[in-house]
């Protein structure tokens, strides 16, 4: 089981990112963007393209995102390799799964970010936005904490990212979607995303 709540402030964007091996008829890797739970753009590693899901993203440089999402394929792949050769583990279903993204009220101008790495169904590390480093949500996965807190570049990127990019991102998109998205006042919700693990029994904290 891999749960994150969080409470929205006015607009939200995520990224759900899947990366996996042997799992039948599932891509090996996908990636879902939302702008206030609506899904704006898919990708996955079947077809290799991204698939806008909104009129207001077919005016976004497609290029791009499918250089991002293909980067993001590769460097997910390994990570999966990595967590199976730390934990000596082949031969059956491996899921790694990756949330963040970030919220903006605009009446304040409050913003917020939010990042959690799942494992097999599992928390396994989240980012603190007081101390701008990854924590481990678990005690296996204090390995992957040293090694993500050690390179000092990932962290220079997440802190931009949080700070800056990704409200710049947010902000962008909810002009180009307010058609769509001005139907959504503000308001106050908790969202909770659930793996539903191997053997089918679905699980939420």
């Amino acid at each position: 089981m891999f749960s994150l709540v969080f409470i929205t402030l006015n607009h939200t964007l995520k990224h759900f990112y899947t990366a996996s091996s042997e799992v039948n008829n599932f891509p090996e890797f996908m990636v879902v963007g939302m702008v206030d739970d609506v899904e704006m753009v898919h990708y996955d590693s079947n077809n290799q393209t991204v698939v806008p899901k909104q009129d207001w993203m077919k005016q976004t440089d497609a290029e791009y995102w499918e250089r991002e999402f293909n980067n993001s394929q590769q460097s997910f792949k390994a990570e999966v390799h990595i967590l199976k050769e730390h934990f000596n583990q082949s031969g059956r279903v491996h899921v790694l799964q990756y949330i963040y993204g970030c919220s903006l009220d605009n009446e304040t101008g409050q913003t917020d970010g939010f990042g959690q790495l799942g494992y097999n169904g599992e928390n396994f590390l989240e980012y603190d936005m007081r101390t701008l480093a990854w924590k481990s949500l678990k005690q296996q996965a204090v390995f992957m904490r040293d090694k993500w807190n050690s390179d000092y570049d990932r962290l220079a990127f997440w802190k931009l990212y949080f700070s800056q990019t990704c409200i710049d991102c947010l902000k962008q998109q909810v002009v180009n979607g307010k058609s769509t998205l001005k139907r959504r006042g503000k308001h106050s919700e908790i969202t909770t995303i659930t793996h539903k693990g191997r053997w089918g029994r679905e699980q939420t904290k």
